[in-house]
Order: structure tokens, then sequence, then C-alpha cells
């Protein structure tokens, strides 16, 4: 069976490590990768991907979360993106899911349950769209 791949991206590293560890205990085998801007994530998604699924912080320097996630998407379609923001409102996150550039979001600060339900419902809807089998 093959590993499911997060990538997780922030420019602050005790943030990114945080995410990290809390997904770390993830009952399902994931494989963890982190990136602390949007063009090194970019080069993962490019050399990597497919990623299960990318949790990316919105406001960074250079690239944002939001510029990241849409090249991602167009990648790499199936991979679930989720927006972590605490500069949007709730609304323009909504919007951005609407129009698909996101398939969800997390409001900073972040809910631990809320990320690990979010994160699994990430990867089951990946596994859906990838049409990948598991045993």
């Amino acid at each position: 069976m093959s590993l499911d791949k997060i990538l997780l991206v922030d420019d602050e590293k005790p943030h990114l490590e945080l995410l990290k560890e809390v997904l770390s205990i993830y009952p399902e085998e994931i494989s963890i990768h982190t990136a602390t801007s949007g063009e090194e994530a970019l080069a993962f998604v490019q050399r990597k991907g497919p990623f299960a699924v990318i949790l990316s912080d919105y406001k960074m320097g250079g690239m944002t979360g939001l510029e990241l996630l849409t090249c991602a998407g167009e990648i790499h379609p199936s991979t679930s993106r989720v927006m972590i923001s605490g500069a949007m409102t709730r609304g323009e996150l909504e919007k951005l899911k609407e129009e698909g550039i996101i398939h969800d979001f997390l409001v900073k600060p972040i809910d631990i349950d809320e990320l690990i339900r979010k994160t699994k419902a990430g990867i089951m809807a990946f596994q859906g769209r990838s049409g990948q089998e598991r045993s």
C-alpha cells in the first residue's frame, strides 16, 4: 500500500512544526512533507506530486498560499487544497471554495480536531478523485 503524501506550507517554522507534530499522530499511513515558502512547495509539487492534501498558509513572503494552491491545482487537479488563514475573512475563503480554487479552509487559530478532520476528508476526497485503489 502506498503512503498518502501531505504537504504542509508555512513561512513561520514554529507553526509548520506544530502542524507536522499534530498530523504525525494521524492514525492512517501518511508521509508528511514541509515547505517554508510557496516557491519551495511548488517545486515539491512538480517533483514529488501528486500530494493527497496540501495545507498552506495564505500570507507568506513571496508567493502567497492562494497562488501556490492555484498552481498546484493546475498541475495536479486531484490534490485536495486547504487554505489556512488568519488574514482572510470566512466569506472570502468560502468564495474561493465555491470557485473551486480550494477544497476547504482553516481559520486561525486552528482547532486541532478540525485540522485532523479536514485532513482526513481531504485524503478521502483525493482518493476518490484520483481513482486510487486501496488494499
